[in-house]
């Protein structure tokens, strides 16, 4: 993995040259990162701590809507509340850029791509929809499967690190009817409080 990584930023290297691509050469430097953390061991090491998912998220969203500048998508983010998670920070914010990443892709110019939590038994549920032409299996053109076989790279280490966190990640995604990625925090991982909420990012992102 450490030797793919090293691979794919001389990649992004070679992109970023191009002002045309600048968000394609973030998307290749998020995926080198995450590659470079899972090759130095076997599984990721959390540091966990208290965290506000809707700062997160809006956080995530910014870095994602910076990337894809000029282009634009429109977002629709939860209303904060008193919930937080305890969970690896940075583990989160590849999470959230390798999530919304392949949102973005699935999507073209000025299409809604909606984030929802909701707290509920089994844990603390993020849903991101999108209305897209679905995720794109790695090396064809053909929308994927209902299911999540056949998931992009930036899925598949997203999912572990969810894994990690005890976790889940699950994929709902229809050929003209768009896609859900639905990430699951267990229950042990969600605490009430009462934390200074981020400024909420503008619906028209």
């Amino acid at each position: 993995m450490r030797l793919a990584a090293r691979d794919l930023r001389a990649v992004g290297l070679h992109l970023h040259g191009r002002p045309d691509l600048t968000m394609i050469a973030s998307n290749v430097f998020a995926v080198a990162d995450s590659l470079q953390a899972h090759g130095s061991a076997a599984e990721p090491v959390l540091q966990p701590e208290t965290i506000d998912p809707h700062a997160a998220i809006a956080e995530a969203v910014l870095a994602a809507s910076s990337a894809l500048a000029p282009g634009k998508r429109n977002w629709r983010l939860p209303t904060p509340s008193q919930t937080c998670l305890w969970a690896d920070s940075r583990a989160l914010r590849h999470i959230l850029g390798h999530v919304l990443a392949d949102a973005v892709r699935a999507t073209r110019e000025g299409d809604w791509i909606d984030i929802a939590l909701q707290r509920g038994p089994a844990g603390l549920t993020l849903q991101i929809k999108d209305e897209g032409e679905g995720l794109l299996i790695p090396g064809g053109c053909a929308p994927a499967p209902r299911d999540s076989r056949g998931i992009s790279l930036r899925l598949a280490l997203a999912r572990q690190l969810m894994q990690a966190h005890g976790g889940t990640l699950d994929i709902d995604a229809r050929p003209g009817v768009g896609s859900q990625i639905s990430l699951v925090f267990p229950a042990a991982r969600v605490r009430a409080s009462t934390p200074a909420l981020a400024t909420p990012v503008q619906a028209h992102g």
